[in-house]
């Protein structure tokens, strides 16, 4: 399966940190546990003027913005 281009996100304390762009290359779901782990591979890591434009433009919440 080739890797899938996704957002590297980080949710603390309910507001979104939205750090780069990762490739991802596997998926493990436990749905015991209730956790999912994996590997990615980083393809860009944003400046904080690029994080909160992804923010804005991706998730449109001022609620959710986490200010460095």
């Amino acid at each position: 399966m080739p890797p899938v281009r996704n957002f590297l996100v980080e949710n603390i304390d309910g507001k979104w940190l939205y750090w780069g762009l990762i490739h991802i290359i596997e998926v493990k779901h436990d749905y015991i546990n209730k956790t999912t782990s994996g590997k990615f591979k980083i393809i860009y890591i944003n400046k904080p003027e690029e994080m909160e434009m992804a923010h804005n433009l991706i998730d449109r919440n001022k609620d959710t913005f986490f200010k460095l």
